[in-house]
């Protein structure tokens, strides 16, 4: 197992039980969520307990300087946290962030009649796929942190 190299995480913060807070709190995560370079590196950082800059690097189609834009969004958002260790920086998934956005998603998709979600994304989509994907990396993700932080 991957040595952790990541801060303990922070506490989930609360789920916001005033509509316009949970919207503007969905809006911020999803705005960090909302280019697929973030996205892959966040389901680079779910698959594993931490990552060091460079391996990211390896792992991306992109410059390290762009990969370090794009960490500093995700961190300036909560969604990840990074420690300075010696020369390197690792980072990893902030475990409360993703459990505050699962439960907001929660919220929005139970505000939406079952039937009208079925017929928006349409037999055969993918789209339930996708989802049913993204859920999987985030639960996993979320889980291997917990026990990283208890083991």
């Amino acid at each position: 197992m991957q040595e952790q190299c990541c801060p303990p995480a922070s506490p989930t913060p609360p789920v916001p039980t005033e509509e316009q807070a949970a919207n503007e709190q969905l809006a911020r995560l999803a705005k960090a969520l909302g280019h697929p370079a973030r996205v892959a590196i966040v389901r680079l950082l779910l698959r594993r307990a931490g990552c060091i800059v460079g391996d990211i690097v390896d792992e991306l189609p992109l410059a390290q300087s762009t990969v370090s834009q794009h960490l500093k969004q995700l961190k300036a958002a909560g969604v990840i946290r990074g420690e300075v260790d010696g020369p390197r920086v690792c980072y990893c998934i902030e475990p409360g962030a993703v459990a505050l956005f699962e439960a907001l998603v929660a919220g929005l998709l139970a505000a939406t009649p079952r039937e009208e979600r079925s017929q928006a994304a349409g037999e055969g989509s993918g789209h339930q796929d996708l989802s049913e994907d993204l859920s999987e990396d985030l639960s996993d993700g979320l889980n291997q942190e917990q026990q990283a932080d208890h083991g």
